[in-house]
């Protein structure tokens, strides 16, 4: 799994590590199925707003293969 954009850039948070995470998962049935709902989460990721749910399911996603479970570079909140 990529660096986490925060790291790249710190003025992100880890929310929108998360948003991002999901986005770009390697399996498409992680990703999101929307454009609409992708756009929700970034804005509510900006805000400080974002649902654990969303939250979970990025901590969740399987890492390629290799790479160990817990070797997760997104920050939980």
């Amino acid at each position: 799994m990529p660096a986490p954009p925060s790291r790249l850039a710190p003025q992100l948070n880890a929310d929108m590590d998360a948003v991002i995470a999901l986005a770009m998962a390697k399996r498409h049935e992680e990703r999101y199925a929307r454009a609409s709902i992708f756009v929700r989460d970034l804005r509510a990721a900006f805000e400080g707003t974002l649902s654990p749910d969303v939250r979970s399911r990025a901590t969740s996603i399987a890492p390629p293969s290799g790479t160990p479970a817990g070797d997760a570079t997104l920050a939980s909140s």
